[in-house]
């Protein structure tokens, strides 16, 4: 006896309907995973590597590195000729970038797991999201010397360029009150 001819089934030769859904998502998650796996490694073919050259926090000078920050990020977007002159004067805060990145890391675990406690602990969170908030502030502050040490070998257009990038300088045409990088409604 076939399932069609079970008196009361009209489901007939059709897979059930969750059933079908059952495979798509499966095939979905599939497909995520051997995408997820393929663009690893093809960054790792192509870049050498999580930090490896042409990545932008890459060796040999290819970025900012311990530089952290919108200038990081400028220096990330200079030609490489330009990012391997800057090597020597980043390279000196290498030291500093690792131990502000050790401190971070240590305060977000402990915010991490002041925001995970059960039952919740507001006065346990505050007093780790403080300390998140003063290391970033104490290693930023660290970093002046450094940035302001990478600003002397910009060029004036890289300095304008910069300035640019950051959108603090007031636009000619802007209207007294207006902050910097305001755009005008339509």
């Amino acid at each position: 006896m076939t399932v069609s001819s079970v008196p009361g089934s009209d489901r007939g030769d059709r897979p059930q309907l969750w059933w079908r859904a059952l495979l798509v998502a499966s095939l979905a998650v599939n497909l995520l995973i051997a995408g997820a796996v393929l663009g690893g490694a093809w960054v790792l073919h192509h870049h050498g590597g999580p930090l490896g050259p042409g990545h932008p926090n890459g060796p040999n000078g290819q970025a900012g590195g311990p530089i952290v920050g919108p200038v990081g990020k400028f220096i990330a977007a200079l030609p490489p000729e330009r990012r391997t002159a800057l090597h020597d004067v980043i390279a000196q805060y290498q030291d500093a970038s690792v131990a502000f990145n050790h401190g971070m890391a240590a305060a977000r675990r402990d915010a991490a797991d002041a925001i995970n406690a059960k039952p919740f602990d507001r006065a346990k969170f505050e007093t780790a999201i403080k300390s998140v908030y003063d290391t970033e502030f104490s290693g930023r502050t660290a970093m002046i010397p450094a940035t302001a040490q990478v600003l002397e070998q910009f060029s004036g257009e890289e300095r304008e360029m910069f300035l640019r990038m950051l959108r603090w300088q007031q636009n000619p045409d802007a209207k007294a009150g207006e902050a910097p990088g305001q755009t005008k409604a339509p």
